[in-house]
């Protein structure tokens, strides 16, 4: 009676170590980061490596564009393109710079 309750109590223990691996892939799949309407708020557009040690990477964020440079003696983030008001306010202070001159 002992090693039947046993063996009863070992083969549910390997039961559910099987169905826990089997169904390891959909829990990947239906996880938090996985979810298929979920927007993706960060992604790698593009890497161009340098040199061996140094590496460009063009990454998206919110629909804004960086550029990192990896691997140097610092790393360091560069904002592609300049925003738009960045832009404007450079040209509006390159036009009142020349209304001043003139």
């Amino acid at each position: 009676m002992l090693t039947h309750d046993l063996a009863v109590s070992i083969g549910g223990l390997i039961l559910t170590i099987g169905l826990l691996f089997a169904a390891r892939p959909l829990i990947r799949r239906l996880g938090p980061m996985h979810r298929a309407n979920a927007p993706h708020r960060l992604s790698i557009a593009a890497t161009l490596p340098l040199d061996r040690t140094r590496k460009l990477t063009l990454v998206q964020v919110d629909g804004h564009h960086a550029l990192i440079l990896t691997g140097g003696a610092s790393d360091q983030l560069f904002p592609w393109p300049a925003p738009d008001n960045m832009f404007r306010n450079a040209m509006t202070d390159a036009t009142t710079h020349r209304e001043d001159i003139a």
